[in-house]
């Protein structure tokens, strides 16, 4: 995102913090470029910096955590979910993850990562008339992740668009269909 800052310098010398406003950004790497101009001096800078798992933001929305974490949660966890303070929910999350973490020794978890990058991912492409997150289509690719195959076709005897999801591995097919006309697909069958 392009934006400029003005800010009036008080006084000599010292150094100019710029602090990016992170909210927003995906999971990933990025380029930072300043120009900085006084009079008629201009120095130009860039750097590069990450956006990681620990600047996710929606660990303060407790419906939104309740949400996308039950979808991956055993039935206990569930339950506890449920029943924790909204103010315990940060440290529910690091438990939550902790166990669930592939390999201990290095400082990411991946499957946390994993789970962030699909939360996102329904974000941006599920969000029709309702976060993405709370989509039947978010619902099962969170939970799953991309489908192994997935068929699209208009239903010729309702002709609604449909899309079947299939996952090879789990046995398990997903038809959603587009009811409304708006984009929206809902969960209409599962076969396993």
């Amino acid at each position: 995102e392009d934006s400029t800052v003005t800010v009036e310098r008080v006084g000599g010398r010292g150094e100019l913090l710029l602090r990016p406003r992170l909210h927003g950004l995906s999971l990933g790497s990025f380029e930072l470029e300043a120009r900085i101009r006084l009079g008629d001096d201009t120095v130009e800078r860039s750097g590069s910096f990450e956006v990681d798992e620990t600047r996710i933001s929606f660990i303060r929305d407790a419906e939104k955590l309740r949400t996308v974490l039950g979808y991956v949660a055993t039935n206990r966890e569930r339950a506890r979910l449920d029943e924790a303070p909204d103010d315990s929910l940060e440290a529910y999350w690091e438990v939550f993850w902790e166990r669930r973490d592939p390999t201990e020794d290095t400082r990411r978890n991946e499957n946390m990562v994993e789970f962030l990058r699909r939360v996102e991912y329904v974000t941006n492409n599920f969000s029709v008339m309702e976060a993405g997150w709370k989509s039947d289509m978010g619902r099962i690719y969170i939970k799953y992740g991309a489908a192994d195959q997935i068929e699209r076709f208009v239903d010729e005897t309702y002709r609604y668009p449909t899309e079947i999801w299939y996952y090879y591995s789990r046995d398990v097919t997903f038809i959603f269909q587009d009811q409304d006309g708006f984009g929206r697909y809902r969960l209409v069958g599962t076969k396993e």
